[in-house]
């Protein structure tokens, strides 16, 4: 029991000999600069978070346009653009008849 209340009283004694101004100093320089400066590191965590999400997006949208871009050279051919009309818009000859079976 002596043992442990010891120690403690030897951590007390080293703090409050280690705590002075230029500790207490930098102390309240590093909880600026984690928490309440423009650049703080939460601000650094936010934006890095948001940084990886709009990533994700333009890869998602190169594909997109990618894709977009290889339908529109098939459609280039006649019978492809009417064939794409037909299925997707249910474009038809006049005498024609379309029945929809899904």
């Amino acid at each position: 029991m002596t043992n442990s209340m010891t120690s403690g009283k030897n951590i007390l004694r080293f703090l409050k000999k280690g705590i002075n101004k230029y500790t207490l100093t930098l102390l309240g320089f590093g909880v600026w600069l984690v928490f309440f400066d423009p650049n703080s590191l939460v601000q650094r965590l936010k934006i890095t978070r948001q940084n990886a999400s709009i990533t994700k997006e333009i890869n998602h949208f190169r594909r997109t346009v990618e894709a977009s871009l290889e339908q529109l050279s098939d459609l280039s051919n006649d019978e492809m653009l009417e064939k794409y009309a037909r299925e997707h818009y249910l474009m038809k000859k006049t005498d024609e008849e379309i029945f929809l079976i899904r």
